[in-house]
Formats: structure tokens, sequence, C-alpha cells
């Protein structure tokens, strides 16, 4: 059994960005590691987004200024695509999804 106080303090010392827990598989920590190459803009960041998402799909993100979806890659990997808008910056995560 794994004891939630013991993961956080593992998470903090191995600076671990995030915890998956999911049943059937032992508790994975996620790390970052910032690409080699230029910053972002909110143009690339959007017109990512937009390449990505369905013509509704960004049009809920223009109202609502936040989407979540899935997207299928051509290598029919699945990806949850979470979308925010705010204070004029776009800010788009990936999760890939296990099989």
């Amino acid at each position: 059994m794994y004891d939630m106080n013991d993961l956080f303090g593992l998470m903090v010392s191995e600076g671990a960005e995030s915890l998956s827990l999911h049943s059937g598989q032992p508790p994975v920590f996620h790390f970052c590691q910032a690409v080699e190459g230029p910053v972002l803009t909110p143009e690339c960041a959007e017109t990512i987004l937009r390449s990505l998402a369905t013509p509704v799909q960004v049009q809920e993100f223009l109202d609502h200024g936040t989407i979540d979806f899935i997207y299928t890659s051509r290598d029919s990997t699945q990806f949850r695509v979470k979308g925010k808008l705010q204070y004029e910056k776009v800010y788009v995560d990936l999760l890939r999804l296990e099989v």
C-alpha cells in the first residue's frame, strides 16, 4: 500500500512535476524538460492548437477560453489536449494516453 505523504515527499525530493496514479500500474512521476529552441509566441501556440482541433473545438476555445479533447495522431497514438487562453497567452498541454 502506498502512503500519499511518502509519495508527496518523493515528488518534492526528486523534483517531479506531476504524479500519475493508475490502477494496474505503479505510481509514475513526470519530469519536465524544455525543448532546445525559440520561445513559443501566443500566435504559434494558437496555430498548433488549431492544427489539432476541429473547427467546432476551435470555436469553443475562442468562446470559452478553454478546451479539452482527445486527439489521435497519424500513428494512432491518442493524446488528451487541454488548451487555455489566459491574460492573452495561449497554454496547450498534451498528455499521451495509455493504451
